[in-house]
């Protein structure tokens, strides 16, 4: 299940050190490990007897530690602290978006499972909590991911995700390890955008702002070439003079729009003689039903 208030991964052990050695001998619990420390600085470390999580066998000491000695512990090592350490698995969520080929990036949830691997190097980091330390390690993993794929021109998937990422992966400075294990869809915020350098012709996420980004956009395209060449200009003030010689190489694209009177000047430009002294006479008609004057008797004449 998800930790969503997780307790802190070790916590200093209430008694004296060699009770606690005795008391988890006998008997610790199968996700626990004790750490202790002694006067000396170093530390020594007694598994239960589960076995480890990351297939280790529960007498296994991790490099640069010391396993516990049986017998008396005030005799054979002066401990000076003892730590508890939780050892179970843990399992959170990392919500992100992918591309998708027929529409905006797909919502996905990566389904991650972490799990102490050296419970000296946690107690020797003061990792507390661990999810933030795998959250922030996948982040870059999933990033680096994506950069791969965009130089080679393909699109990174929940599919590739998981593939990727199967493999459990050891933080040794932190003592952590994790993997991903399973990808699903998602229909909440708060995610990792992986949308590639092209989305087609959606915006990277549908929330309030970038709808108004888009309309904007959408708005700038649809009234012409004068309304792009300003955004251009406003975006990228430094670049007046590349705007300028696109807008003198382009003049019939950033025209003003033509209004009615010239376009009924070209219209009669196009009519025969014919065809002007029979408009003329319909117009004189025209004006005189209205009351207007008319100059001549011949008719208006073009």
């Amino acid at each position: 299940m998800t930790d969503e208030n997780p307790p802190p991964l070790f916590t200093p052990a209430p008694r004296a050190p060699w009770r606690e050695v005795l008391r988890h001998r006998w008997s610790a619990p199968s996700d626990s490990a004790l750490v202790l420390r002694d006067v000396d600085g170093q530390f020594h470390l007694l598994w239960a007897g589960a076995q480890r999580h990351d297939g280790g066998s529960a007498s296994a000491t991790p490099p640069g530690t010391v396993e516990a000695a049986a017998g008396p512990p005030r005799v054979r090592h002066p401990y000076e602290a003892a730590f508890r350490v939780n050892v179970a698995h843990h399992a959170n969520a990392r919500a992100l978006r992918v591309p998708h080929q027929y529409g905006p990036p797909e919502p996905v949830s990566l389904r991650v499972s972490w799990w102490v691997h050296d419970p000296v190097q946690v107690v020797r980091t003061h990792t507390t909590h661990g999810w933030s330390v795998v959250r922030r390690d996948l982040d870059r993993r999933l990033r680096d991911l994506e950069r791969t794929w965009a130089a080679n021109e393909q699109s990174l998937g929940a599919d590739e995700l998981a593939h990727h990422l199967a493999t459990a992966r050891t933080l040794d400075h932190y003592g952590l390890a994790y993997a991903v294990t399973d990808t699903s869809s998602r229909e909440v915020d708060d995610e990792l955008l992986l949308s590639g350098q092209d989305t087609g012709s959606f915006p990277f996420t549908w929330n309030v702002t970038r709808r108004e980004e888009y309309d904007f956009c959408v708005q700038a395209v649809r009234s012409g070439p004068v309304a792009l060449a300003a955004l251009w200009l406003l975006r990228q003030p430094d670049q007046v003079s590349a705007v300028l010689d696109w807008s003198v190489g382009h003049r019939d694209l950033i025209s003003e729009e033509v209004g009615w009177e010239e376009e009924m000047v070209g219209l009669l430009g196009h009519l025969s003689s014919e065809e002007r002294h029979e408009l003329s006479k319909l117009l004189r008609d025209r004006l005189l039903t209205l009351g207007r004057g008319v100059p001549g008797d011949q008719g208006v004449t073009w």
